[in-house]
């Protein structure tokens, strides 16, 4: 499957992302960042607020990824998937009125600020850490949410005073996160494989058992039979010792 599909939407938001603040921090570069911020408020239909307009960003974003992950498996092609997760997304987005959006992402009270952030970025972290998606593209949407967060701060730090620091709290997490991908995929690797090899061991198991029930059967229709009672002890000894790696898992 063409995992790098997913890496095009967000890349586009991360652009759109760095527009915002390029816009306003720097001199006027060649494109006309109006234009591309006019574009993206038409496309999610924005009330065209830069702090909205992030905030739309990211949910699509989130959503986007959320769709991905539920529809790959139901299409061999995840181009298909991905287009139509993206698609459904912006729809559901464009839908979205301004309350519902500020209330959601935007809200003013310190600990509703730390759920509007946390909720996404855990949400993010599982459906990137526990996918088929690859390295580089995994760590490009760590960075994007970053970016998110460090926007979210620079444009709401006047409103908000020292709530905006959760902004930045939650920025070093997804830094964190950006950094440690690579041993975090291998712990969530080893675990998924480790589920697969117990749940081996305990059909190896329970296999052994039937024999050992079996083996016990016969030599308790004939104890004195030496070969039934050394099959016995046989079955036994796999029997424990199936049991006892399965219980390492």
């Amino acid at each position: 499957m063409k995992k790098g599909a997913i890496i095009i939407g967000i890349l586009i938001f991360s652009v759109l992302a760095i527009s915002l603040v390029a816009a306003q921090a720097l001199p006027a570069p060649p494109i006309n960042w109006n234009d591309v911020k006019t574009f993206s408020t038409n496309l999610l239909k924005d009330t065209g607020t830069s702090s909205e307009l992030v905030a739309r960003i990211v949910l699509v974003l989130v959503l986007t990824v959320a769709l991905y992950r539920a529809t790959e498996k139901l299409t061999k092609n995840s181009a298909v998937a991905i287009i139509l997760a993206l698609l459904v997304s912006i729809l559901g987005v464009r839908f979205v009125d301004s309350k519902t959006l500020v209330g959601l992402l935007l809200p003013y009270g310190a600990l509703a600020i730390a759920l509007s952030v946390l909720i996404p970025f855990i949400l993010m972290f599982f459906l990137l850490e526990t996918s088929d998606i690859q390295r580089p593209y995994r760590k490009l949407a760590f960075g994007f949410m970053f970016i998110a967060f460090m926007m979210f701060w620079w444009l709401r730090w006047d409103k908000i005073g020292d709530a905006s620091y959760i902004y930045l709290c939650f920025a070093a997490f997804a830094i964190g996160a950006y950094f440690m991908d690579p041993t975090l995929r291998k712990w969530w690797v080893e675990t998924k494989e480790g589920e697969k090899t117990k749940g081996v061991l305990e059909v190896l198991a329970s296999q052994r058992r039937d024999e050992w029930r079996i083996a016990v059967e016969a030599w308790s229709k004939d104890p004195t039979n030496t070969v039934l009672e050394k099959a016995k002890n046989e079955a036994e000894k796999k029997l424990k010792a199936s049991e006892r790696e399965a219980e390492k898992y």
